[in-house]
């Protein structure tokens, strides 16, 4: 080793750091494929599992169903597991059929991705710590793919080492190590893994970058995927700093609590830190994060539109604006659909799957709405032309004037519950009670 040089440890001792820090009693789960690096994972994680007796390793095999040789590579991994004292666990994902709309949306390797990761998801209990074998030449290819789709910090900041994940942590213990340390580990080791052919097709954009480019860049900058690396770490803690400002602009652009955005809050921040906000709004609701693109166009036709309401349709989800206010919602169904429940007097609660709500006897008596003994109570959606009598004096109002006064938004109202005693119309959930069921003041 060059003087004043520091060599940073291999695959093993890498896994054995990460071993001795291990909560007891850890159950470990191993993404193996049966590919040199995750044979390498696994193998070291074995080997370090040897000084922890209260930590157990176990292997899960995803078996994509993509490519001819898909059910050999499951049995080899099945043999080196048998080999190594691991349980194996081998899920059959049906790519093509069951993630068909991932497929349509991202590809064939997005798709595969996702099916992997539910498969690593499903596998999980509480505290269990999921190791996948990516190392730092892919964490260079991923930083440099995400620059070239214009990617921020967040995208830049390429894989993480851990990260929460199910009902545990995902974890690269291997991001510090290179592919060339990996092949010299295993040759050491002398361990038998398979080849995927598909890796050296370069109609796919990582095994282009990884065959066509990286190779250049390292000709002209020996150290470039560790600099890469560097950038992609830089970005995760530009990232961090960017998530804590979107917290808490967030924040100040909700209303007593809500989880709706208040259009003038929002357009009070710049304009970067609109988009930010917005950024982590979705992910906060677990859909993937809309381009530029999309925010410029909820910018334009939401934020600074005159409109009343509007909307802005992303692939898993919409914007949709009324009044003064912004909603995050799943994508709009082409049909309303209506429901009609009886509430027994037994029941405290009332479910209305149809529109996700659940309503309760006692917020009847808040909303100040009295029943008579023996009633039969029931829940209707509209279905148009319902008038309820209210005020002192009385006056006949329809109900679709008072979703209108209320600002219950247009896609709303079809869905909206009315409460029914003895067939007749007694309340407008939240919004109006017919006079005769009104909770006298005293």
């Amino acid at each position: 080793m060059v003087a004043g040089k520091l060599k940073l440890p291999g695959p093993q001792a890498t896994v054995n750091q990460f071993f001795d820090v291990l909560p007891e009693g850890t159950r470990v789960i191993v993404g193996y494929s049966g590919g040199l690096d995750s044979h390498a994972l696994l193998y070291a994680a074995v080997s370090a599992n040897s000084r922890r007796s209260d930590v157990s390793v176990e292997a899960l095999h995803v078996d994509h169903g993509i490519q001819p040789q898909s059910k050999a590579w499951a049995r080899h991994c099945l043999k080196i597991c048998e080999k190594l004292g691991v349980e194996l666990k081998t899920v059959e994902a049906d790519v093509t059929n069951s993630y068909a709309d991932s497929v349509k949306k991202s590809g064939l390797e997005a798709a595969a991705r996702e099916a992997r990761y539910q498969a690593f998801s499903d596998s999980m209990r509480q505290g269990d710590f999921v190791l996948l074998a990516q190392h730092a030449d892919d964490q260079a290819e991923t930083f440099l793919l995400q620059a070239l789709r214009g990617s921020g910090p967040d995208g830049l900041s390429a894989m993480q080492p851990r990260r929460k994940f199910g009902d545990g942590l995902l974890c690269r213990p291997l991001l510090s190590c290179t592919r060339k340390e990996l092949e010299a580990f295993a040759e050491r080791e002398k361990l038998d893994y398979v080849n995927d052919d598909s890796n050296a097709d370069t109609r796919f954009d990582r095994n282009f970058l990884r065959h066509e480019i990286m190779p250049l860049l390292a000709q002209r900058w020996p150290s470039s995927n560790q600099t890469l690396a560097r950038s992609a770490s830089r970005c995760h803690a530009a990232s961090n700093l960017l998530l804590g400002l979107a917290a808490s602009d967030l924040v100040g652009a909700k209303q007593d609590g809500a989880t709706e955005l208040d259009t003038r809050l929002l357009l009070k921040l710049p304009l970067e830190r609109r988009f930010n906000a917005l950024r982590l709004w979705v992910r906060h609701r677990g859909y993937r994060l809309p381009s530029l693109k999309m925010l410029r166009q909820v910018e334009t036709d939401l934020l600074q539109s005159a409109a009343e309401a509007g909307v802005v349709r992303c692939p898993d989800f919409e914007f949709r604006r009324y009044r003064n206010t912004l909603y995050l919602m799943d994508p709009r169904p082409q049909q309303q659909v209506g429901f009609d429940y009886q509430w027994p007097a037994h029941l405290e609660s009332l479910s209305i799957p149809e529109i996700n709500v659940q309503l309760k006897r006692s917020d009847l008596a808040s909303l100040g709405v009295t029943v008579p003994d023996g009633a039969e109570l029931s829940v209707r959606s509209r279905r148009g032309g319902e008038l309820i009598p209210v005020g002192n004096p009385v006056i006949h109002k329809s109900v679709k004037k008072l979703l209108q006064e209320a600002q219950v938004p247009p896609w709303q109202r079809a869905s909206y519950p009315l409460v029914y005693v003895d067939d007749e119309l007694a309340a407008v959930w939240q919004v109006a009670v017919a006079a005769r069921y009104r909770e006298p003041v005293t």
